[in-house]
Parts: C-alpha cells; sequence; structure tokens
C-alpha cells in the first residue's frame, strides 16, 4: 500500500516492509522493541484488534470492514479520475 509512502516512519510502529529494510548494523532487539510493532491480532488499515480477519497472501492481517471500506472508496476515487481524465478528452 502506497498511501503512507512519504510519510514513513510517523506511526508509532513499524510496518512489516519497514522491519525488512534495516541494515544489520547493531542487535535487532536493540534496534526494534516490542512498542515498535503492530501487537499481534491488529489489524493493519484501523489498528485496531481484528473482528472479522482476512489474512493477506503476503501475510498481513485485516479486518473484513475496513478492506470492503478502502476497497469502495478506492473504486469511487478511480472512477472519478477516470471521469475527470474523459471531461479533458
Amino acid at each position: 500500500m502506497g498511501r503512507h509512502s512519504k510519510n514513513k516512519g510517523d506511526r508509532a510502529f513499524i510496518s512489516k516492509d519497514e522491519f525488512s529494510s534495516y541494515n544489520s548494523a547493531g542487535s535487532l532487539s536493540t534496534r526494534l522493541g516490542t512498542d515498535s510493532q503492530l501487537p499481534f491480532g491488529y489489524c493493519a488499515l484501523s489498528l485496531h484488534p481484528v473482528v472479522d480477519g482476512v489474512i493477506s497472501p503476503s501475510g498481513r492481517l485485516y479486518s473484513k470492514e475496513f478492506i470492503l471500506e478502502y476497497l469502495l472508496t478506492r473504486t469511487k476515487e478511480i472512477k472519478q479520475q477516470q471521469k475527470d481524465y474523459d471531461n479533458q478528452i
């Protein structure tokens, strides 16, 4: 998900991609404490405990409600962008 690409590191925890991108300088336990990682069983979109869980192929855990909400808003954005593009032509 690229929507946080410009705000990398602004959360209290780190994502799976940020975790894997750290190099081997220093020990992992020194650099990454338990408070910097998303707690087990929490949705990656809402940052709350998962109610009706869905796991992505990459291993991230999401609430079904927030996945559907995200897909709905993203679909509306794409349709609006398509309409704006068609009006330009």
